[in-house]
């Protein structure tokens, strides 16, 4: 029977160690940029969204104050006092698909032109959508006119 004799060199002894730490330190490091950059591109795509929402939120309240300023006014007198309503009107909640959770603060204000025959009326509409950090807000502004 014969013994084979295997010598070690006490410097490769322990080698693999520090090396398996490195690769497992640096798959953490990896793992945890990846993490990041998930949750970076989910909130990035939420607030793509959610800035899409406020918008048609904010020109949905704009067309709601076209409609209460114009719609069957036959006179400048009944769209003036019509503008000063719609003045009044804040924290529209909206209750569209798509658009709930959504409000909107609407402001008009009304001046003549020089000659005194035609009101301009300028429109705002401001929308917010969502909560927290994830919040979009939009102004929209409309100006429209009525002649005698």
């Amino acid at each position: 029977m014969s013994h084979k004799i295997i010598f070690i060199n006490k410097k490769q002894q322990g080698f693999l160690i520090p090396v398996a730490l490195f690769i497992v330190l640096l798959m953490g490091i990896f793992a945890l940029t990846m993490s990041q950059l998930t949750s970076g591109a989910r909130n990035s795509a939420v607030l793509e969204a959610l800035s899409n929402q406020v918008f048609y939120a904010a020109e949905s309240g704009a067309q709601y104050a076209m409609y209460t300023l114009f719609f069957d006014v036959t006179s400048r007198a009944t769209a003036d006092t019509n503008c000063s309503t719609v003045n009044g009107m804040s924290d529209l909640a909206l209750s569209a698909s798509g658009l709930t959770g959504c409000t909107v603060d609407l402001g008009c204000s009304v001046t003549n032109d020089g000659t005194g025959t035609r009101s301009i009326y300028a429109i705002t509409a401001a929308g917010s959508c969502g909560s927290g950090e994830l919040t979009a807000e939009r102004t929209l502004s409309v100006q429209a006119f009525m002649a005698d």
